[in-house]
């Protein structure tokens, strides 16, 4: 098979560069500079990504694990909006590669133990593994989610219920309010 996760994508977008792989398009997405979730650039991503998903599913989650490795904040919490966009968007090959102790394990619970790590970033996490285990509930294959945010509901309780009650419209619960 070709591997098209370095084959440029055109953009839609004047203004940017005409062309933009994997790589590019994932350092645009997270730039410690954006305070704002670029949609457009995440449509581009699954788009490129949902082209090729035996390479490009890999690529993109090799990338992503970097940027989740960030101390910034913004980078942070766009990777996580990133992650978000392709689990719900790339198919079972990316929820599969997605729900693995190693990406968990690895990539997402450092963030939530990090005692640097603001608060609100580690609730956007914890947030983010209970969408996805709500999103995987119907494939035992991907569980890692639901018993992860398990365990953190025993180890954070007070961030999962917030979690909980705002993904389940609960409350309008507002992020900003963690201090």
């Amino acid at each position: 098979a070709r591997d098209t996760a370095h084959r440029p994508i055109a953009n839609r977008n004047p203004g940017r560069p005409s062309r933009m792989t994997i790589e590019s398009l994932i350092d645009q997405i997270t730039s410690p500079n954006l305070q704002d979730d670029d949609y457009s650039l995440l449509l581009d991503l699954v788009e490129l990504v949902n082209r090729n998903p035996p390479s490009n599913v890999t690529e993109a989650l090799r990338f992503l694990k970097v940027k989740l490795q960030s101390s910034n904040a913004n980078t942070l919490l766009r990777s996580l909006t990133m992650l978000d966009f392709l689990a719900q968007n790339c198919g079972a090959m990316m929820k599969a590669n997605i729900a693995t102790s190693e990406f968990v394990n690895d990539s997402l619970l450092p963030i939530v133990d990090d005692s640097l790590i603001h608060i609100s970033v580690k609730y956007a996490v914890v947030k983010e593994i209970y969408k996805l285990s709500k999103s995987f509930k119907d494939d035992e294959s991907l569980s890692i989610m639901k018993h992860t945010f398990g365990n953190l509901r025993l180890k954070y309780p007070n961030l999962c219920n917030q979690a909980v009650d705002e993904i389940d419209g609960l409350n309008k619960f507002n992020s900003s309010s963690l201090g």
